[in-house]
């Protein structure tokens, strides 16, 4: 039995070694391995911190996503019944202090808050990239959404949110529609369907590609890996979305998202085979 765990044990420590030297650089002579640093209790406590943090994001978004993509839903099914308050916060702060204009815009801006911002915080440690790629597909499924309802400013029509909750179905109006409001005040009302759909596309590759991302880290994170670079993370990711879009013939928009947050990872390789090269 000890035997067993010892070589259990041994199996992934190798496994973790091979995910972390995934992103390594190549073409450099290669230094002996050193052997680990014993991590100090409050460099313990915050690794844990950040393995419970990427963690719970995953089960909290990731996992409802998948499980509705089995099930036949809309992969955000689950997300829109929580991102709805954050949408009618936004709105209901910005219409306390501002004018009518940007409190009609403010829902986006309290689903950004709570997406991206935070998305961006976490890519700026390597150990919460994985969380910062969960935020990121949030991100990618409010701006699909918000193209969603772009897209019908110039005809409103459906239940607003004050209408679900006070009883009054298909209440929608140009005078309570966000996006209605906002377009009128820029003179594009009339092009709202386009304006909507290119938002809408852009949102869904967003989406799909940090899902992807966060499907194909799983078991390597699992093991200990931690990426050095953001771009090893986020390029497989985007490469694995670029030919599912291409194979499905999605719309060009969405082929040429996947490619663009590729873009990084094909640099870098670029770069690390001009080195072996010149070597």
């Amino acid at each position: 039995m000890d035997e067993a765990n010892s070589a259990r044990e041994k199996r992934n420590r190798e496994l973790a070694e091979f995910f972390q030297n995934l992103d390594a650089g190549s073409g450099e002579q290669k230094q002996p391995p050193k052997q680990p640093k014993t991590p100090e209790p409050e460099d313990r406590r915050r690794l844990e911190e950040y393995t419970l943090l990427n963690g719970m994001l995953y089960l909290l978004f990731v996992v409802p996503a998948a499980f509705s993509t089995v099930l036949g839903f809309d992969m955000s099914f689950f997300y829109l019944m929580v991102i709805v308050w954050a949408h009618e916060a936004g709105h209901g702060i910005a219409c306390l202090l501002c004018n009518r204009v940007f409190c009609a815009s403010a829902g986006l801006l309290g689903e950004m808050a709570v997406t991206l911002v935070p998305a961006l915080i976490c890519f700026r440690k390597k150990e919460i990239y994985l969380a910062g790629c969960v935020l990121m597909m949030c991100a990618g499924m409010s701006v699909e959404y918000t193209g969603v309802y772009m897209a019908s400013a110039e005809s409103p029509h459906g239940t607003s949110f004050a209408g679900a909750l006070t009883g009054r179905p298909n209440d929608m109006t140009a005078e309570n529609h966000d996006w209605s409001i906002v377009f009128t005040s820029m003179g594009v009302l009339g092009d709202s369907y386009e304006i909507g759909s290119l938002v809408e596309k852009i949102g869904d590759a967003i989406s799909i590609t940090f899902f992807a991302t966060c499907l194909l880290a799983l078991i390597p994170a699992v093991y200990g890996w931690v990426p050095s670079r953001l771009s090893t993370l986020v390029g497989a990711g985007s490469l694995l979305s670029a030919a599912y879009f291409i194979l499905s013939a999605s719309s060009e928009t969405k082929v040429l998202v996947s490619l663009l947050l590729t873009a990084p990872l094909l640099w870098q390789g670029m770069k690390k085979i001009s080195k072996l090269a010149a070597d």
